[in-house]
């Protein structure tokens, strides 16, 4: 008998462990790769194993919504904009003005307590950084010590790339509250040692869908990984 064909078995191994990183740090958890993965053979039993996984109790509240409340807080105490000109659809650009937004963004980040980027790495550094990295793996063959040079320098400008990035990975303070939710879930809660399973579930299939690049609706529980 034929064995199916899974999702995984068409796409690049560094997506797969990208899927797993990201789970694993939004949720605060670790993989035991040899124990854990070893029965798993569909979306559903992922799903599952992922939650058992997450400590603390289950709650069937908002995250999006503690997210939003967490950065209107910080935003009105620390940063002294009005609370009534802090909404879902209030535009990143009029809170952070670009001229001290590098210094802003990473305080903010530094009171949520979170790692996660908000801000998209400078695209002229980016493209430097993937030029001399493709013209190392070159020199690697024909000059070393070149191509050596070349690749530290462009994993330089990579990390300057990352912190000298002015622009936003979404537009509004809702849309930031939504992007914590996925890339920090359980710091975005009011009570870390809480999660709402139906929320959990709906981000795996986000990091899934985005990952892959297929449709939510093709991971089903017994979808074959």
């Amino acid at each position: 008998m034929k064995k199916e064909k899974g999702i995984l078995d068409s796409v690049d191994g560094l997506d797969s462990v990208e899927i797993i990183i990201a789970i694993e740090n939004s949720f605060n958890i670790k993989f035991d790769d040899e124990k854990d993965f070893e029965k798993v053979k569909t979306y559903g039993e992922f799903e599952n194993l992922v939650i058992d996984k997450i400590q603390g109790t289950e709650m069937n509240d908002c995250t999006s919504q503690q997210s939003f409340y967490k950065l209107r807080e910080i935003l009105v105490e620390d940063f002294n904009i009005p609370f009534r000109n802090i909404t879902p659809k209030t535009q990143l650009d009029n809170i952070f003005p670009s001229k001290n937004r590098i210094k802003s963004v990473t305080f903010l980040k530094d009171k949520l307590k979170t790692e996660t980027s908000f801000l998209k790495p400078d695209f002229t550094l980016s493209f430097i950084s993937v030029v001399l990295i493709i013209l190392s793996f070159y020199y690697f063959f024909n000059q070393f010590l070149l191509g050596l040079l070349l690749f530290v320098i462009g994993i330089f400008c990579v990390k300057i790339a990352q912190d000298f990035g002015k622009e936003f990975y979404v537009i509004t303070i809702g849309e930031l509250s939504e992007l914590m939710v996925k890339k920090d879930y359980k710091n975005s809660r009011r009570n870390s040692e809480t999660y709402n399973p139906t929320e959990v579930k709906e981000i795996i299939k986000e990091i899934f869908s985005d990952s892959l690049d297929i449709e939510k609706s093709k991971l089903q529980y017994n979808t074959i990984l």
